[in-house]
């Protein structure tokens, strides 16, 4: 494809038209290296992926009782619950 014609495909814009043909290379020879047989292709973009699997991955919060911001500290920092001395509530 030119790059007139790259510009014109939906999603790839002036800006990336001119580097896309260096990152499918980048991105091929990451297939190849990794014997990898393709890719999976989402419309949403990369945060959204992360936070997806984020989420996917994510335990259960232990409920909050007291004060919440405390509660949650406490909970998610084995230093901050040793040395706090605020009392919930």
């Amino acid at each position: 494809m030119t790059l007139a014609e790259r510009e014109a495909v939906p999603g790839i814009g002036p800006r990336r038209a001119e580097i896309i043909v260096a990152g499918a290379e980048v991105f091929a020879e990451l297939l190849e290296s990794f014997s990898l047989p393709g890719f999976h292709y989402s419309p949403l973009g990369l945060r959204d992926g992360i936070l997806a699997q984020m989420l996917a991955s994510r335990t259960p919060a232990p409920p909050r009782t007291g004060n919440s911001n405390m509660s949650a500290g406490r909970a998610c920092s084995p230093r901050l619950a040793a040395t706090a001395s605020i009392p919930p509530g």
